[in-house]
C-alpha cells in the first residue's frame, strides 16, 4: 500500500494493525527471536554426535538431502517457555513419506 501520504500518527497505526494482525496469524511469533536457527540431527545414533546447527534453511536444506541416511529437522525455539524456570520439551513425532 502507498502510505506516502500518511502523517506519523497514521502510519503508526496501520502498523500496529498490521502487526495484531500477524500476531493473530502466527501466535508464536514472539517464540521464533530473530536468529532462525535450525538443527539438523542424525535419524540413528545418540548422545549429540553428528547435530549440526544452521541459520539459512537453505543450507540446512541442502545437507539433510544430501545425506545417505535419514534426519531429524527442528526448529530452534529461541524464546522458549519456562516451567517454573526451567526449559522443557514435549516431543512429537511425525512420519512424513
Amino acid at each position: 500500500p502507498d502510505w506516502s501520504g500518511l502523517s506519523d500518527e497514521e502510519v503508526s497505526s496501520k502498523m500496529g494493525a498490521l502487526l495484531e494482525r500477524l500476531k493473530f496469524e502466527h501466535p508464536q511469533m514472539d517464540m521464533d527471536g530473530k536468529g532462525n536457527v535450525w538443527i539438523l540431527k542424525p535419524g540413528h545414533g545418540s548422545r549429540g554426535r553428528g547435530i549440526k546447527c544452521f541459520d539459512s534453511l537453505k543450507d540446512m536444506i541442502a545437507t539433510a538431502t544430501a545425506r545417505k541416511k535419514g534426519a531429524v529437522v527442528q526448529k530452534y525455539v529461541e524464546n522458549c517457555m519456562l516451567l517454573e524456570g526451567r526449559k522443557f520439551d514435549i516431543r512429537a513425532w511425525v512420519l512424513v513419506t
